[in-house]
């Protein structure tokens, strides 16, 4: 019976032991993970930025050059045109005479450079326009050489844009793989 008690708290010893060792592993573990999130914490991770990625050109207008017609002082940003901006360009787009119906019926439909964009991909606005087929092709022609030359140079921006994102994080990932050593 002595025995048997004795291997009984051999056991509860053993048992006590492993559980301070498992105990002391866990803690241990838990430090090594604090610090290295500690570290972690300190190093700002760097993102790749996101590749733009080109418009499709709307109705794609033939010719070496598409140059759009523009309101004076102007540029492609048609976001930004004014009422009296549009009616500029609606006169451009129609200069003769015989349109003054033409103009004078679209500018009273239309309020700002923002409808270059309808004008450009909505069909239907024909109806609403009360144009002829000939008159609102070259209207949607033109609108579309602007609304085509804009996300054009929009696109050229985002592309700058990346570039200089992507090269400060090419410069964030060569200082982060050279180690602490190099940030003081």
């Amino acid at each position: 019976m002595d025995e048997l008690n004795e291997l009984r708290d051999w056991e509860i010893h053993l048992q006590v032991i492993e559980g301070l060792r498992m105990d002391d592993e866990q803690e241990w573990y838990e430090n090594i993970y604090r610090a290295r999130a500690e570290w972690q914490a300190r190093i700002h991770e760097p993102v790749l930025p996101v590749t733009p990625y080109p418009l499709g050109r709307i109705g794609v207008e033939f010719g070496d050059e598409v140059v759009p017609i523009l309101p004076p002082g102007k540029n492609c940003d048609f976001k930004l045109w004014s009422q009296a901006d549009f009616s500029s360009w609606i006169s451009l787009v129609f200069p003769q005479d015989t349109d003054k119906k033409v103009v004078d019926s679209i500018r009273s439909t239309s309020r700002n450079g923002t409808d270059i964009l309808l004008l450009a991909t909505e069909p239907s606005i024909n109806e609403r326009l009360e144009l002829d087929d000939v008159q609102f092709s070259r209207l949607q022609s033109e609108a579309r050489k602007i609304v085509n030359a804009y996300h054009a140079e929009k696109f050229e921006r985002d592309i700058m844009q990346y570039m200089i994102d992507k090269n400060q994080w090419e410069q964030q990932e060569m200082r982060l793989a050279a180690g602490p050593y190099h940030w003081r």
